[in-house]
């Protein structure tokens, strides 16, 4: 009887050491696996491409771009009589990280600044056809959309349950963001963009 529950007990602890290590391995994958799950296309503003017509326009501060202060001396008085809208244009090319083709629900984050009437940002998530060079802009974020900020602010704009996918087979996708201002005050600036996906619950 002694020898029985000497092996009962041995065989206990193994089968509690064998559930233990797998156990611990099942947690160990997990844990190196969740990050690259759903992971998002991610960009600092710094990192784009700026229009071949516009690279004098656009300075860089770490991570942030943003528009030149134009030329010249500032006005007194807050009439601008000569002063031409400026604008330039900074492209980023969107990668197929698996963030984002997990579904057809989209959304397009954006931290950017726009200090009031005087400046704009417009963010289009922008589409390029590989067999019919055809352009379409899937998404687009707007800033004159939220109350301007002479700060950064965090905005999301979502496309919930769309009839189309980010196709990378057949398209090639890039994000293109404009920054303007009408007048000598105007500030826009941008600092990070990102692209996320999700399945369509409902």
């Amino acid at each position: 009887m002694k020898n029985m529950m000497k092996r009962l007990a041995t065989y206990r602890n193994g089968l509690g050491l064998v559930l233990g290590i797998l156990m611990a391995f099942i947690l160990s994958a997990g844990a190196v696996a969740q990050p690259e799950l759903g992971r998002p296309w991610i960009t600092a503003a710094s990192a784009g491409t700026v229009d071949e017509e516009d690279v004098n326009k656009v300075e860089f501060n770490g991570g942030f771009a943003s528009l030149k202060k134009p030329d010249g001396l500032y006005p007194i008085y807050p009439v601008w009589p000569i002063f031409v809208t400026q604008s330039a244009v900074i492209r980023y090319n969107v990668v197929p990280v698996d963030g984002v083709t997990l579904g057809n629900t989209y959304r397009l984050t954006t931290r950017f600044r726009d200090d009031g009437a005087n400046a704009q940002v417009l963010v289009r998530l922008a589409e390029f056809n590989l067999h019919t060079g055809r352009r379409t802009t899937r998404m687009e974020l707007n800033s004159d959309n939220y109350s301007p900020s002479a700060g950064m602010q965090l905005q999301t704009v979502e496309a919930r349950c769309t009839n189309w996918e980010l196709d990378f087979v057949n398209n090639a996708y890039f994000v293109e963001v404009t920054l303007t201002r009408t007048n000598f005050i105007g500030n826009p600036g941008i600092g990070i963009i990102k692209l996320e996906s999700e399945l369509c619950l409902f």
